[in-house]
């Protein structure tokens, strides 16, 4: 709990000015960056999927992108069901890294990763168990040695990357979980993201006296 106060304090910029009506937000929600899905994997985990390169890393602001990312995460844990699993069985990321430039290459500097990493690992009270990268052309593979390099040797252990999207990207997550682009039965994308969309517009007093769900 002290470390995850302490990361409120460090980055103001991931924490403060959450109202999901600023257009700025708005447009980032819309696009569905992160999604989490509203069932449970076969383990029990909560299954979130980020896809971190439809952005344009000239325009949005990569503090922007992970202030939706940990609002999606708060909203996810408000779910008891969700939560409760999650607490036990931990988490599970699906990054798709589909078509990156360069610009979002550079966007995610050594700087930004560690303090990714230092979030997952030391801050929130879940424990990531799996990360995929799909769809990871060969030129980021710099960024992935990095993104390792300030993991614990237990966590690199969980990070898997794929060149392409395959069933069996989806360790322990069954297809009737998953959006309709990626093989599964649950909705479309669009209508994940309407969804998330719709709580995240509900809780919006809630983020704007910056009332944190995870530590309650």
């Amino acid at each position: 709990m002290q470390n995850f106060y302490k990361l409120q304090s460090d980055l103001p910029e991931w924490f403060t000015n959450r109202d999901p009506f600023q257009p700025e937000l708005q447009e980032l929600i819309n696009m569905g960056l992160v999604l989490p899905l509203r069932k449970l994997d076969s383990r029990g985990r909560l299954v979130i999927i980020v896809r971190t390169t439809l952005h344009n890393p000239r325009i949005h602001k990569l503090s922007d992108i992970i202030k939706i990312g940990l609002m999606m995460i708060e909203l996810a844990m408000k779910n008891r069901a969700l939560a409760s699993s999650a607490s036990v069985y931990g988490w599970s990321l699906v990054n798709d890294a589909i078509n990156p430039t360069i610009h979002h290459v550079f966007q995610f500097g050594p700087s930004v990763l560690k303090k990714i990493v230092h979030a997952w690992q030391n801050c929130y009270p879940m424990r990531l168990q799996l990360m995929s990268v799909i769809n990871a052309p060969m030129f980021i593979d710099i960024s992935i040695k990095i993104f390792k390099s300030f993991m614990s040797e237990k966590l690199k252990q969980r990070l898997h990357v794929y060149p392409h999207m395959l069933q069996s990207c989806f360790k322990d997550i069954p297809t009737n979980i998953l959006p309709v682009e990626y093989g599964g039965s649950d909705g479309t994308i669009q209508e994940l993201t309407d969804y998330w969309k719709k709580l995240l517009e509900e809780n919006r007093d809630c983020f704007i006296s910056n009332k944190n769900n995870l530590i309650e």
